[in-house]
């Protein structure tokens, strides 16, 4: 109940800040590009596909044929509920591969921690080198204080990244090379799609300096890494439209662009959903055969440890 109503409450605040820019110059300023759109298709199929080739590491499945799992997987922690996304993937994995209950609960909950290791890894260190290269263009988020919770994650993140490696015969079903080639993929993944997104923002508006978008990243970094908070998006969408204000940058344009991409990523969100559930209603569930090769789903002192690249192919 508590997370409706800050998100109605959300909703309710961008409205009004919207209506005070004014909707008609906020039409105006509507990405025209298309090149905004095709990245925003990169970005969106970035999560899945990495998704898709990590579980492949340790579950045999055509990548075709797991792709749209991991897309419905995507739409459900978006959109649904954190983590619900897991879930709906154990009863996919449950009814459509040969696999014990087991095995499956394993690899999600291995792919689940290194994923999320991953992603406080890549936002530390990116704020960390962003804050010490003054590439912000707010000067005034580099205050002590910060500097020193920005050292203190920094260190928290190695710390937990050297006690997963320590124990991670006891923590993990995975070998110590899937483990890594797992990693490797998500950090991958997010230093593409961060890219993409300051690419995304700097092709509706070009005569923006780069110094600017790094922070409008910087903040959504920051907005994305804080623990229970609810509609992320929303939240970036009106920090992006004061931060507008702070930085001298068109508000409208801004507002345009992160109006789109919301709009965009629901909406697609809702068209795949539905589209994959009548999919999956018509289909039989037929079992995926396995070849129960030593991908590294279990570890064991007297075996050398497979190398998991040769999964991806």
């Amino acid at each position: 109940m508590l997370r409706y109503t800050l998100t109605a409450g959300i909703l309710v605040y961008l409205v009004y800040r919207l209506s005070t820019i004014g909707w008609a110059e906020i039409w105006r300023s509507l990405p025209v590009t298309p090149w905004f759109y095709l990245i925003f298709i990169g970005m969106y199929l970035a999560l899945p596909v990495m998704d898709s080739l990590a579980y492949r590491l340790s579950w045999h499945f055509p990548f075709w044929t797991g792709l749209p799992a991991f897309l419905k997987k995507r739409v459900y922690n978006k959109d649904v509920l954190g983590y619900s996304g897991e879930v709906y993937l154990y009863a996919w994995a449950k009814k459509r591969l040969s696999l014990s209950e087991r095995e499956i609960l394993g690899t999600v909950k291995d792919n689940t921690i290194v994923s999320s290791v991953a992603s406080t890894f890549f936002a530390v260190t990116v704020l960390v080198v962003l804050f010490f290269s003054g590439s912000i263009a707010l000067d005034g988020l580099l205050t002590p204080t910060n500097t020193g919770y920005a050292i203190l994650g920094a260190l928290a993140v190695t710390a937990l990244v050297a006690l997963a490696v320590r124990f991670r015969r006891v923590l993990f079903r995975v070998s110590g090379r899937t483990m890594v080639a797992i990693f490797l993929l998500h950090v991958t993944r997010l230093t593409l799609v961060s890219l993409l997104q300051v690419l995304q923002w700097s092709v509706v508006l070009p005569d923006v300096e780069l110094r600017v978008w790094l922070t409008f990243f910087a903040v959504q970094l920051v907005t994305s890494r804080i623990p229970f908070l609810p509609s992320r998006d929303l939240i970036f969408f009106g920090a992006s439209v004061e931060l507008s204000r702070i930085l001298d940058v068109s508000s409208a344009g801004i507002a345009g662009m992160m109006l789109v991409a919301s709009v965009l990523d629901k909406s697609v969100n809702f068209v795949l959903f539905l589209t994959l559930s009548l999919f999956d209603r018509r289909k039989a569930p037929n079992s995926v055969p396995l070849q129960h090769a030593p991908i590294g789903n279990k570890v064991s002192e007297d075996e050398p440890d497979a190398g998991p690249i040769s999964a991806l192919a």
